[in-house]
């Protein structure tokens, strides 16, 4: 009787702990508030358009002004044009509060343009995009650039586009209020590489690469300099991603790659050209290989920094 009332007590001292930790948990977790346009402090939308806010937690809210603009949870609706407020609470025990102004714009945006519909960059070029929101009174003109490929292109939050390794990528400006509008770029970056430049980064492990016949070889590394080297091929090169265990300024001449059919790289082996090395940040490195060069099926490859 005694050991069944004691394992019960304890079961209820556990169950109190969990709930005040959960408790606990929910208070100290921030109620933040983001814009379509990244601001904290105030939305756009357009009159008859929705906008939904970046919220921490979920949420309660409430317009100030419905005749103004209408919320729902984080879903605020422009009603007419004018300002109001919308208050959000964090739900749970321990609510939080944040309010954040709403401008409800007269017009929506009906299209938005680019300056360039194709763009073709080298390694490390940028370049300027550009937005024309139609109509240029009334709205709300500024757009959110995304690239669909953040290795091949990265794009700032003012359009400034940069070419970060060679590929394609599609870069979209799209309306913020509630339209939806967008408009795209078609961006290709080439092998060349703009001056100095900078490069791609890329944090991979040791992995296999592949032939034009999908057999598969291995690349090795100098384990003294480099943390981890992964090989890719491109259509028509091949690259060997290479990160290094410290920043280092090195030349393509610096590094040297050999390939053997045999996994003891020293006996009978080729060296195999490295015909440019690009980088960002003197740790991460591009090296593009000779034109001929391809991983065949079971060789072994050894990618190093000679001293």
């Amino acid at each position: 009787m005694k050991k069944s009332v004691r394992k019960h007590w304890l079961m209820m001292l556990l169950l109190l702990m969990m709930l005040l930790g959960t408790d606990s948990a929910s208070a100290a977790k921030k109620l933040t508030v983001t814009s379509p346009a990244g601001s904290k402090k105030i939305v756009y939308v357009a009159v008859k358009k929705k906008v939904s806010l970046t919220t921490s937690v979920a949420v309660t809210s409430k317009s100030k002004k419905k005749k103004i603009a209408k919320v729902n949870k984080k879903i605020i609706t422009g009603v007419k044009p004018g300002k109001t407020t919308v208050t959000l609470w964090s739900k749970g025990k321990h609510k939080k509060k944040k309010t954040i102004r709403v401008q409800v714009m007269k017009k929506a945006v009906k299209k938005v343009k680019l300056n360039q519909s194709k763009k073709e960059l080298a390694l490390g070029e940028t370049y300027q995009l550009k937005s024309i929101v139609t109509p240029k009174k009334n709205t709300f003109k500024t757009v959110r650039f995304t690239s669909s490929n953040k290795t091949v292109v990265t794009v700032s939050k003012k359009g400034v586009i940069k070419g970060v390794s060679p590929g394609t990528a599609t870069v979209t400006a799209m309306a913020l209020d509630g339209s939806k509008k967008k408009a795209k770029c078609n961006v290709t970056i080439s092998k060349d590489v703009k001056g100095n430049g900078s490069g791609t980064h890329d944090n991979g492990s040791n992995t296999k690469g592949s032939d034009v016949d999908d057999g598969t070889g291995t690349v090795a590394k100098d384990a003294t300099s480099i943390t981890s080297v992964v090989y890719q091929k491109n259509n028509d090169f091949q690259t060997l991603k290479v990160t290094l265990n410290k920043p280092m300024k090195l030349e393509t001449s610096d590094f040297q790659y050999l390939l053997n059919e045999d996994q003891d790289i020293e006996l009978n082996c080729r060296s195999v050209q490295v015909e440019q090395a690009y980088t960002e940040d003197d740790v991460h490195y591009t090296l593009f290989m000779e034109n001929y060069f391809r991983m065949g099926y079971g060789e072994f490859g050894m990618i190093s920094i000679p001293k």
